[in-house]
């Protein structure tokens, strides 16, 4: 297992990319939608940001995962309820961002 503070850098760096990923997806919200066509360039912007923020929020969970996964096989001293907490907690988040990731790319962007 890594030293505490490599994971303490790697869940304050989750963190925060999760964090700086919802804050663009929400951002589209706050951009008005142009009244005169062609919007090209509404569409590209929010294209762009919802891409953006899926890869940073993806990005943001693939570290989870792994130091979930990590600290529950190798952290042998811990009893196996905690470390079997661990994985499944990893898994629940795994298939939460599945979920998220289908609906955000499956569906058009409709504003407020």
């Amino acid at each position: 297992m890594p030293d505490n503070k490599v994971v303490l850098v790697i869940l304050i760096t989750a963190a925060v990319m999760l964090l700086v990923g919802t804050i663009i997806l929400q951002g589209r919200a706050l951009i008005t939608e142009p009244s005169s066509w062609p919007r090209t360039d509404y569409d590209r912007l929010i294209a762009i940001m919802t891409f953006s923020g899926t890869v940073i929020i993806g990005i943001g969970v693939v570290l989870l995962v792994l130091l979930g996964g990590s600290a529950a096989t190798m952290r042998t001293d811990l009893p196996e309820g905690v470390r079997r907490s661990w994985l499944i907690s990893t898994a629940i988040i795994l298939a939460a961002w599945l979920f998220f990731s289908f609906i955000t790319m499956n569906t058009s962007y409709v504003g407020p």
